[in-house]
């Protein structure tokens, strides 16, 4: 009997000393693992930056750390590495990487480390979908006007979330042009058309009416899931309804560019990779993780196996200069305005709306 209370206790003091060593050990690799400060550039939104920095400033606390916001990160990481300004790590999105390499190329790996997905959102809890593709989508909301909403005015965020049912996408790398002019006019000319035939569709805020329940779906991103769950909403989830060129989900990719590949790099990606990092970050930044055994962990909720599911199976949004994107919604903005749109489509006077800018501007003042 002594024995055995003897080795029960022994079991349990190495148990708590093996724990202890594992936390003096991570702490170690916290404050020594970086002889030298890693120069970190982080692309965030605004509203993220209470939550998401205090994070990176506990795990690499001895890094210079610099932030970057979506709405000017391109043009001002640029100017810097234009300037050889160079990072260690450059953490920000996937389509941004090609107008990276076009100034500076010689950057030594690119790591995806969480994932931006889409997908329809739908209140209660729902055995199936009563469609699958856009088409069905226009012939579903004749009946249903209520069932989804499209924004009366367009930003760059909103016009992503619709990206699929827009743009035939291939992997980034090998197209930088995603909006299409071809895909502009059809998207004007889709819009246009619902709008004259279903007003009610078009709402000026569609994530606020879709949360007071004014419109019973929505197509967004992993916000939306933490907002509902938060909330403790029961809600469904599916991949985004395929567009009329057969495209469905579709991901993008928030990556780690390393411009060297020095012992200490080498660790900051692993640390950025790993799951107590991730673990802590993924729902501040509103992106899935990419780490296997966190993905393991979280497909103990339903709706997050569902959304890893649709992240393994996307394909790849494509690449756009922010301006050029801005410019293009700006235009479309101003088509959708005009109430003899669809009576005089001019596909060639619009293809110059949506190629040059300057023929926008003065088109504009002249009507």
């Amino acid at each position: 009997m002594i024995s055995l209370i003897s080795f029960a206790f022994l079991s349990s003091t190495l148990i708590i000393y093996n724990k202890m060593i594992k936390k003096i050990l991570i702490i170690s690799f916290l404050l020594f693992s970086f002889i030298f400060p890693l120069d970190i550039w982080i692309t965030i939104d605004k509203s993220q930056q209470d939550n998401v920095v205090p994070i990176f400033k506990k795990f690499f606390p001895n890094s210079n750390l610099s932030i970057f916001y979506w709405e000017d990160a391109l043009p001002k990481m640029i100017s810097k590495i234009k300037r050889q300004d160079l990072p260690d790590i450059i953490l920000t999105g996937h389509t941004y990487v090609p107008f990276i390499a076009t100034h500076y190329s010689k950057f030594s790996r690119v790591d995806p480390l969480f994932w931006d997905i889409r997908a329809l959102y739908v209140w209660g809890n729902k055995e199936y979908m009563p469609i699958n593709n856009w088409s069905e989508i226009i012939n579903y909301i004749q009946s249903h006007t209520n069932f989804i909403s499209f924004p009366t005015k367009w930003d760059p965020n909103s016009f992503y979330n619709y990206l699929s049912f827009f743009n035939d996408q291939l992997p980034f790398w090998i197209s930088q042009t995603p909006f299409t002019v071809q895909n502009m006019l059809y998207t004007t000319n889709l819009l246009a058309t619902l709008k004259r035939g279903y007003p009610s569709v078009f709402r000026d805020n569609p994530t606020k009416s879709f949360l007071s329940q004014e419109t019973s779906s929505i197509i967004a991103g992993l916000w939306m899931y933490n907002i509902l769950k938060f909330r403790q909403e029961q809600f469904t989830v599916y991949p985004v309804p395929k567009s009329q060129n057969g495209i469905a989900e579709f991901k993008g990719a928030y990556v780690g560019i390393l411009f060297n590949d020095t012992s200490d790099t080498l660790k900051a990606l692993e640390l950025l990779n790993s799951y107590d990092f991730q673990q802590k970050i993924w729902i501040p930044l509103n992106l899935l993780p990419s780490n296997k055994k966190l993905q393991s962990t979280l497909k103990a909720d339903p709706v997050l196996t569902k959304l890893i599911e649709i992240s393994n199976s996307s394909r790849w949004a494509t690449s756009i200069e922010p301006d050029i994107l801005t410019n293009r919604i700006e235009v479309l903005n101003y088509l959708l305005q005009k109430p003899d749109l669809l009576k005089n489509f001019n596909e060639k006077k619009l293809r110059k709306f949506f190629n040059n800018k300057l023929y926008f501007n003065i088109m504009k003042l002249i009507k």
